[in-house]
């Protein structure tokens, strides 16, 4: 297929350089009909002119058609096809005039396109396949509480009907929060507020949960106001406060730290937990990506795709470090 490609450039190389070189010859032609019967009068001279004016604008006009307008057509039905929903669709992209530098950006259009397809795809088939598990647990245990016969196992039913439901509800407002970044080239940074505060009320928040497997959580956490988006800012850190709670065990720790350097926050969260398998390590922030099988009974594959994004859109940084079965430290840096 190459070859065929480069034979094709190569023809319509010489067919351009033949065409040049005839229009040339026609020119010197002209020049020396010019020349010779300069001082003839009966009309010799403006005949040759007229009929090589003629014959370049035929070839002028052949050259369009050949270089120009059947490049142009290629793409108009190229972008036809992706119109109807085709977007395997590429077109020639050979040279490097304006009209190469068009197909390539068509191609690379193209090929965005279908990946965005592909995940579109397989977010509707995730979300659903998400959606089934929590909403079975939660009828099955809303049946047994009808037909328990003590408190007791009412209150562990119920409770169990909690934990889904909070589940589904921060999966959705994850989703919602990753279509309102997906739709949006800027991210109003206009709040002025507190990450320490943030942070701590999150703490507090969640009190019942690491109290549920004795965690200890160490913090050290500067107090200082940043204008930004307070919303994303607390998604931050409920997501990675969240996983290092998910994938620690009992009796474990968690250190969270924010400092101020100079224009810079500085956020961390370090775990003693489950830590990541070096093979996962560099499809951690992949969306749907769940990792081994410790880190999927816990995750959705949601959180660390959207901290990425929200710390790419707020202009920042993030990274991680981590040993498995020895833990995981991830850092966020953001500009203030």
């Amino acid at each position: 297929m190459k070859n065929i490609k480069k034979a094709r450039s190569l023809a319509a190389k010489l067919l351009v350089t033949a065409i040049g070189v005839l229009i040339s010859v026609l020119l010197l032609f002209n020049m020396l009909g010019l020349f010779v019967f300069s001082g003839n009068t009966d009309g010799t001279v403006l005949i040759i002119g007229t009929v090589s004016i003629f014959l370049m604008a035929c070839i002028f006009v052949l050259v369009v058609y050949l270089v120009l307008l059947k490049r142009l057509d290629a793409l108009n039905k190229a972008v036809q096809k992706v119109a109807k929903g085709d977007y395997s669709v590429e077109v020639s992209a050979q040279g490097n005039d304006e009209l190469s530098l068009l197909a390539n950006n068509f191609n690379v259009m193209t090929k965005e396109l279908q990946s965005n397809a592909m995940l579109s795809k397989d977010f509707i088939n995730y979300v659903s396949h998400e959606l089934k598990t929590p909403l079975s647990v939660i009828r099955t245990h809303a049946e047994e509480i009808i037909d328990a016969e003590d408190d007791v196992a009412r209150r562990q039913y119920a409770s169990v009907i909690i934990e889904e439901t909070d589940g589904l509800a921060q999966m959705s407002k994850n989703i919602i929060t990753l279509c309102r970044l997906d739709n949006s080239s800027l991210v109003p940074k206009d709040d002025l507020f507190c990450p320490a505060e943030q942070i701590k009320s999150f703490i507090l928040s969640t009190q019942d949960i690491f109290g549920a497997k004795n965690l200890n959580i160490e913090l050290d956490l500067e107090n200082f106001e940043i204008n930004g988006n307070a919303a994303l800012a607390y998604s931050v850190w409920q997501n990675l406060i969240g996983n290092a709670y998910k994938f620690t065990d009992k009796n474990g720790n968690v250190r969270v730290e924010l400092k101020r350097d100079q224009n810079n926050l500085c956020f961390s969260v370090t775990d003693d937990g489950v830590g990541i398998d070096e093979c996962d390590k560099d499809k951690i922030f992949s969306l749907f990506f769940t990792g081994n099988k410790s880190r999927n009974e816990e995750g959705s594959g949601i959180g660390l795709y959207l901290t990425k994004i929200i710390v790419t859109k707020l202009g920042g940084n993030i990274s991680f470090s981590s040993d498995k079965g020895k833990g995981s430290c991830f850092k966020v840096i953001l500009p203030i």
